[in-house]
């Protein structure tokens, strides 16, 4: 007569166990593999999905501030809440504008704004808008970009990647501009081919010192150094009244070149 012990017991049990596979997981309370679960590679560890497998239905990543951009990348290229804008870089040598994706500001057309000053800091103009002549204005890249037959001026003459739209046409005997912008006439090209555009003017009053014309107020442009008065060489309201434009179908505009030392 044979006497089983308790070690006994426990030894064939563990035995039979390690007999039974599979069976002997779902003994043990195992879940049993699915057929979608990954498996191992011969000699391998069984892989791990990453989020690159995953389908996404979110929207692209938003592009990093600061990211380089061009006007022509399209309003959603630098993400919700951004813009494509100009900023000011101390990083350049011939220029010192470039075009970053920046926070998209809340001024309209024909605000006054806040200029940007070093690089990568955003004006205070809404998307599609810029601020390097002090005013929020249209951006563009080449005078086709802007209504209404507006012409696009540079902020810096070495930088043509993007520039703001001003209105042309303007009368700078009468100041017809939006927004309080003053017209003046566009020098440093032949007399008949000068024309009238909108800028947002500086404010120096008649007498003032100057550095250009959009530093005057408007009914005043820059003349030796100073601001005169614009005239009338039809009908002259100072003497003398120098000419300074006649182009086709406008009016003649001149200056009031004895009030300048």
């Amino acid at each position: 007569m044979h006497r089983w012990t308790t070690t006994g017991t426990v030894a064939a049990a563990l035995f039979l166990l390690s007999g039974c596979g599979d069976d002997a997981d779902l003994m043990r309370g195992a879940t049993p593999p699915s057929d979608d679960a990954p498996t191992a590679p011969p000699g391998g560890d069984v892989p791990i999905p990453s989020d690159d497998d995953a389908p996404s239905d979110q929207d692209p990543p938003r592009v990093p501030l600061g990211q380089p951009c061009a006007l022509a990348d399209g309003p959603d290229f630098c993400g919700e809440g951004f813009k494509c804008g100009l900023v000011q870089s101390s990083e350049f040598i011939d220029t010192d504008y470039v075009l970053r994706c920046v926070p998209e500001g809340r001024r309209s057309e024909g605000t006054a704004c806040t200029t940007p000053v070093d690089d990568g800091q955003p004006d205070s103009c809404s998307a599609g808008l810029g601020c390097s002549f002090g005013a929020c204005m249209p951006l563009c890249v080449v005078d086709g970009d802007c209504a209404g037959g507006g012409r696009c001026e540079y902020p810096d003459a070495e930088f043509r990647e993007a520039g703001q739209c001003a209105a042309t046409g303007c009368s700078a005997l009468g100041q017809t501009c939006d927004f309080g912008f003053g017209c003046y006439v566009r020098r440093g090209v032949p007399v008949e081919e000068r024309e009238t555009r909108c800028l947002p003017p500086a404010g120096q009053r008649r007498g003032q010192a100057c550095t250009g014309d959009r530093a005057c107020a408007p009914g005043l442009a820059c003349t030796r150094g100073v601001c005169v008065d614009y005239c009338d060489p039809a009908a002259p309201a100072c003497d003398p009244c120098q000419e300074i434009a006649r182009a086709d179908g406008a009016e003649r505009v001149g200056l009031c070149v004895g009030q300048a030392p």
